[in-house]
């Protein structure tokens, strides 16, 4: 890891998204910002996207975007391939605060499209913010904004949060004296899309990975959800993890979309021929 940050392309990305939670929520506001840093050019990419569910109201009133707003904008069918291309090569840094939430959002809505797992880095400038200045006590975004003097109209907006994360980690190097990957990354933690992709299935569900490998249909009872324990038909596509409970995300014959089950609900199942 002896590169030096001079050569190294680095992306700051947010994310907007209808919940909390990965699985069950969708992205609905996509940004980055591509810089060097010994350039004072940067490329921008933002994009609000047609999640196909009802935003809720909650989340409105912390992020400003309506139902309205993204009736008409693209889906993440095309969005998603269109940010893979703009933060490019394998070697793209990318940087993200409380990177765990955005890559966990970004990393399942690729396994709902079943395209090609980037190997990207992603960097978190919160644990690195925590790491390189202990005494600072708290660390959201908008309390090192305000002590790194960083100018920010707005806050939870993906390009605007974009802009500060990519500010705040400029302030950091400067003040760190930080020079190679190898030292950044000493000081933060690396996740990766594949943090969330393709878990091997826990002993007993191995019939999951040969259904997702063959596309072949699962009877399933689930406890859980507005069904109860009613029979139905899923067709996995893949697995994924978040904080530690492990789901199937599979497309679902009785309400006829993409939905995501956690392993430990199903009570049983079998392929079907």
């Amino acid at each position: 890891m002896t590169l030096a940050l001079e050569e190294l392309t680095f992306v700051a990305f947010d994310t907007e998204t209808t919940s909390l939670s990965p699985v069950s929520g969708r992205v609905i506001e996509l940004s980055g910002i591509k810089f060097k840093l010994k350039e004072g050019r940067t490329e921008s990419f933002d994009k609000l996207i047609n999640p196909d569910e009802p935003i809720p109201e909650e989340i409105t009133q912390i992020n400003g975007i309506t139902n309205e707003m993204v009736e008409d904008k693209p889906k993440a069918k095309s969005v998603i391939p269109e940010f893979l291309r703009f933060i490019d090569g394998s070697e793209t840094i990318l940087l993200a605060h409380n990177a765990c939430f955005d890559i966990s959002f970004v990393g399942i809505e690729i396994a709902r499209l079943r395209i090609t797992q980037p190997s990207h880095r992603c960097l978190d400038t919160l644990i690195l913010a925590r790491n390189t200045y202990p005494e600072l006590g708290r660390y959201s975004l908008p309390e090192l904004v305000a002590h790194f003097g960083i100018k920010q109209e707005k806050f939870h907006r993906a390009l605007a949060d974009s802009f500060s994360v990519k500010e705040l980690f400029l302030k950091i190097i400067s003040k760190t004296k930080i020079e190679t990957l190898g030292e950044l990354i000493n000081l933060t933690k690396v996740f990766t899309f594949f943090d969330t992709l393709d878990i091997e299935p826990p002993a007993g569900f191995e019939l999951f990975a040969q259904a997702i490998e063959r596309n072949q249909p699962i009877k399933m009872v689930y406890e859980g959800g507005s069904r109860g324990l009613q029979l139905r038909k899923i067709t996995p596509l893949t697995l994924i993890k978040s904080y530690d409970k492990i789901y199937v995300l599979a497309y679902c014959h009785l309400d006829k979309i993409q939905k995501s089950f956690r392993l430990d609900r199903i009570k049983s199942f079998k392929m079907v021929d």
